[in-house]
């Protein structure tokens, strides 16, 4: 299913409505770019963030972890989410992609297939599933359910030490998308 299929087509074009209550929603996480910046040998380091942030995130979603990277860097970027680990919907990485093996070890620019997610998470779909990533292309398929971050660079010594607040923003905006019937209409 993508951005030109009827169903698709049909999900984001349905106008949303901004409910009484939150909507059980789910919110899947690209930690690499979005949380971590990844260096050489398992060197990572987190995005300078709300210290609420993860609770925010796991108190008010359904929370998946989706990467383009091989499931062992997943595994170690998973840490980040602690005591929240446990929680997560599901972890995903770059064999979830369905890719061939000579596509799996080059360097092939990868696309999410939500319809992936929601074959596997049947109570999801286009209006209740918002992707959190760094990388525009990653989301071509579904953009109208995808929140793009400016990526997080753990070189650019400034942001590592004050934080560059995005993170900041996008709980603002989260926190309003949680109330719509449909968020791809919303994005």
């Amino acid at each position: 299913m993508d951005l030109n299929s009827e169903y698709y087509q049909t999900a984001f074009s349905k106008p949303t409505v901004t409910a009484e209550h939150p909507q059980r929603q789910l919110l899947i996480i690209d930690p690499n770019g979005t949380i971590v910046s990844r260096g050489k040998l398992k060197d990572m380091k987190v995005r300078p963030m709300p210290k609420n942030f993860l609770e925010f995130c796991f108190t008010n979603f359904e929370v998946m972890v989706w990467s383009s990277a091989q499931a062992t860097s997943v595994s170690d970027m998973c840490h980040l989410f602690g005591e929240y680990r446990k929680r997560l919907k599901l972890i995903w990485s770059r064999e979830d992609f369905g890719l061939a093996s000579k596509q799996f070890y080059d360097d092939t620019e990868l696309v999410k297939d939500l319809s992936r997610v929601w074959w596997t998470l049947k109570d999801f779909g286009p209006t209740n599933t918002i992707l959190l990533d760094d990388y525009s292309a990653k989301s071509n398929l579904h953009p109208y359910n995808s929140i793009i971050l400016k990526t997080f660079n753990h070189k650019e010594h400034a942001e590592l030490l004050n934080g560059d607040g995005e993170l900041a923003g996008v709980m603002k905006y989260l926190d309003k998308l949680r109330y719509q019937t449909n968020v791809a209409n919303y994005i």
